[in-house]
């Protein structure tokens, strides 16, 4: 949704296509992070919390993606496995709730 909403960026000269990469590749850092947080059966709200919890971190990975995807032809071909396991790698290392004695 949020790629059709902002598909008018691709008409502005010079700076539309670029700004339609970055954002295309903070959207697909912050999908792919879905994967991980799916695979531990979070709910919606515990995804929420965890994001919310480490916004410094989720938005430097939205950033570092997005700066990926810029690179013309290769950025989002590399960009897309990079985000997959920088996502897994992301998770794993804040998720501390294992950790917590029940």
């Amino acid at each position: 949704v949020l790629m059709i909403v902002l598909s008018w960026t691709l008409v502005l000269p010079v700076i539309g296509a670029p700004t339609f990469a970055a954002i295309a590749g903070f959207a697909s850092a912050i999908t792919l992070l879905d994967i991980p947080c799916s695979r531990r059966r979070w709910s919606f709200r515990t995804r929420l919390r965890f994001v919310f919890g480490h916004f410094g971190a989720v938005w430097t990975f939205g950033l570092v993606t997005s700066a990926l995807f810029l690179v013309p032809f290769v950025g989002p071909v590399l960009g897309v496995p990079a985000a997959s396991i920088g996502g897994q790698w992301l998770v794993c290392r804040l998720d501390k709730s294992r950790l917590v004695a029940r």
